[in-house]
């Protein structure tokens, strides 16, 4: 499992999760609402905080980023990107990532 996977390197798990609106855009509908989505993942032992975010205009999780950094502003932080992504050039979140001083990691949760 994804998450349990970034245990092996790091003490602080943060989580994200789209928002109803983001479901609704992709899919056409959301069958949990975020309160309960955020209430479940909160729920999972690996999980230390799980936080709602909007994509930005093209698609990416560089909302989410940016709002970890502010959070956590002088932490070491690892944007964990799951097996069907292998490096930068398949991800819209790296100049992002670049700019706001977080490392990127690769594959994990093994491949899908």
């Amino acid at each position: 499992m994804m998450m349990n996977d970034c245990l092996d390197f790091s003490d602080y798990l943060v989580v994200g999760v789209n928002s109803n609106q983001w479901l609704i855009n992709k899919k056409g509908n959301f069958f949990m609402d975020i309160k309960h989505r955020l209430y479940v993942i909160n729920s999972l032992a690996a999980v230390d905080e799980a936080i709602e975010f909007e994509d930005d205009s093209k698609g990416s999780a560089s909302n989410l980023l940016i709002a970890v950094r502010k959070k956590f502003p002088s932490n070491k932080i690892i944007f964990a990107n799951g097996g069907d992504r292998s490096d930068t050039s398949k991800i819209l979140e790296y100049d992002t990532a670049k700019k706001f001083d977080i490392a990127l990691k690769f594959g994990i949760g093994g491949k899908s």
